[in-house]
């Protein structure tokens, strides 16, 4: 039987989740107007992907193989010269609330790290990553993403200190609605599409990935994008 306090606890977690689900939503509203989110190419080209379309930008079609469904794109992606560094501190501040709330530090280091690519796309896999590092990390823990450049290529990496991944489900946590911790995920609520996002956002940009992890020790995941 759960004591006075416990429920107390409960009652006031729920709050700043409730909380941090209405600044996410709020986030989520000031990113569409600012571009980030916006923008129907590249949404049409992240939902394709995770759901098992095929895109073809010099048609600009989308094409499901099994139906043979073609439906126009109204839009073009932007590629530019994106700041791998600028994007990681991005999203560190727009996560900032929800990494408070589970008292997780968030770190940004290294280079510069210029690539070519689709900012947008580029965001989203860095939110992803550090997203799902703050919600499958321990109370008081630590995520630090950095990111270097080496001949040819720049890395980044994003590093938790969270519960960690068993080495057969590494194969399977880009999943579209694949999710390790069915039972943390249904707490910390989201659709299990993160990950899948960030795999195939990488892929658009020829990026490999990476993931290493123990359980109750962390989990690294890193991307390794062609440098300019």
């Amino acid at each position: 039987m759960r004591s006075l306090r416990d429920k107390i606890e409960e009652r006031k977690w729920k709050k700043e989740e409730a909380r941090r689900r209405k600044r996410e939503a709020a986030r989520k509203r000031k990113m569409a107007s600012l571009g980030i989110l916006s923008g129907t190419c590249v949404v049409l080209i992240l939902f394709c992907f995770v759901m098992g379309y095929f895109y073809d930008d010099e048609t600009e079609t989308v094409t499901d193989n099994s139906s043979e469904i073609t439906t126009e794109v109204v839009s073009e992606t932007e590629t530019e010269q994106d700041d791998t560094k600028e994007v990681s501190e991005e999203v560190c501040e727009i996560l900032s609330d929800a990494a408070g709330l589970k008292d997780v530090s968030l770190e940004v280091t290294g280079d510069t790290g210029l690539i070519m690519g689709a900012r947008k796309l580029l965001y989203e896999i860095v939110y992803n990553l550090c997203d799902s590092a703050i919600k499958y990390n321990v109370h008081g823990g630590k995520v630090k993403i950095s990111v270097s450049e080496e001949p040819g290529k720049v890395c980044l990496a994003v590093q938790d200190t969270g519960i960690g991944i068993a080495p057969e489900e590494h194969s399977k946590i880009f999943e579209r609605f694949y999710r390790v911790d069915k039972s943390h995920s249904k707490q910390s609520g989201g659709t299990g599409l993160g990950l899948s996002i960030v795999k195939h956002a990488a892929q658009y940009h020829q990026a490999d990935i990476s993931v290493e992890s123990e359980i109750d020790k962390g989990t690294t995941v890193l991307v390794v994008f062609k440098r300019l």
